[in-house]
């Protein structure tokens, strides 16, 4: 079990920098092709054994993810920010953690980076991958030539957990997303990833109103609806839980009609 868990952790560490890594691309207009050999790199001299030692294989509930995040903050000041976009139904904070180089000071034109995750409440998988993803990043650096590269350049925001309460509910050993009556949604029994605006809904007007857009939704949607329009981020990824698959925007139609023909994005062999 152990060799499995250190697989999958190595594969998320190795393709979720990557990942960030296209933000600065994305950003700066630089060709990705230099990206394509990042999972190959053996720029470190820290080894997962090394880093494993600081982690606990379990899932962290609430109470021990919110100790995480203060301990961080606390042990790593000028790598980590920690902060809340807002509460949840049950009044659970949804905690950001940010990650870069000295950050307290804003640094115009660096890239911003956000990973969500655990929108579904028995969806752990990618909560708990994130608070790993944490941990790499703040003791590798300085270690690590790529990961030291990347806190340098990026202001990386992990949101960890968009629906705690479903997560505190949620039945343990059940983590595929399928089972609707084990805390997939919010504990007003919303499934907040339907609780977005529709992206076709306002095509005739010219303005939208983000007073307007937000109002009739939950709590956790309408945090981080503000937290989005409030913040230029240039990439993000929501990681879900019960299947293998990289969803990108803009893969619907305003008749929500399946049609169309595959149109390849240039990291499809990446991801």
């Amino acid at each position: 079990m152990t060799e499995i868990k250190q697989a999958f952790f190595a594969s998320f560490i190795a393709f979720s920098l990557c990942f960030i890594v296209c933000s600065q691309s994305a950003d700066t207009g630089k060709s990705r092709n230099r990206n394509r050999n990042f999972i190959g790199s053996t720029e470190s001299d820290l080894t997962l054994s090394d880093v494993e030692k600081n982690f606990t294989w379990k899932y962290y509930n609430y109470e021990q993810l919110t100790n995480f995040v203060g301990n961080a903050s606390t042990k790593y000041p000028k790598l980590c920010h920690v902060y809340s976009i807002g509460r949840s139904v049950k009044n659970r904070d949804l905690w950001v953690m940010k990650i870069t180089k000295d950050v307290n000071k804003h640094v115009l034109g660096k890239p911003m980076f956000k990973y969500v995750a655990n929108i579904h409440g028995n969806e752990a998988l990618g909560r708990q991958y994130l608070i790993y993803l944490a941990e790499y990043l703040l003791s590798s650096y300085g270690k690590d030539k790529r990961v030291t590269e990347i806190v340098d350049s990026t202001d990386i925001h992990l949101l960890f957990s968009i629906n705690p309460d479903g997560f505190e509910t949620a039945t343990e050993g059940d983590c595929t997303g399928y089972n609707i009556t084990s805390s997939r949604r919010n504990a007003n029994g919303v499934d907040l990833n339907r609780d977005f605006p529709d992206q076709f809904e306002h095509l005739s007007k010219n303005k939208f109103d983000i007073k307007d857009l937000v109002h009739g939704r939950q709590p956790e949607t309408v945090a981080v609806m503000t937290w989005i329009v409030s913040n230029p981020f240039v990439l993000s990824a929501s990681l879900h839980g019960g299947s293998v698959v990289a969803s990108y925007p803009f893969d619907d139609s305003a008749g929500h009609v399946e049609s169309g023909t595959p149109s390849l994005s240039p990291d499809d062999t990446v991801f």
